[in-house]
């Protein structure tokens, strides 16, 4: 998980300046969803305690809940983010 941060925060910073179809932060981008994808796998197949059981997704209130708060969370930070970038 920590390699997919990164990866996606330093596709954030770089992108700006290198451009954003630069083959390095496409590269940046598929790695990012590559090990997030492996993470997801690790957690359900091979890890004896995961992070967060992947089965909590089932109960559909949970999977609602997490998908608003997703959506609150876009649009309070998402405009910050957009500033951000904007102005640097």
């Amino acid at each position: 998980m920590p390699f997919t941060v990164s990866s996606v925060t330093d596709h954030r910073s770089q992108a700006p300046s290198a451009g954003w179809n630069a083959p390095y932060e496409i590269a940046l981008l598929v790695l990012s969803v590559v090990m997030f994808l492996a993470f997801l796998l690790w957690e359900k197949r091979y890890a004896k305690d995961p992070i967060m059981p992947l089965s909590v997704f089932q109960a559909p209130t949970f999977t609602a809940l997490v998908f608003v708060v997703l959506l609150v969370r876009l649009a309070t930070v998402g405009p910050l983010l957009a500033v951000d970038t904007l102005t640097q």
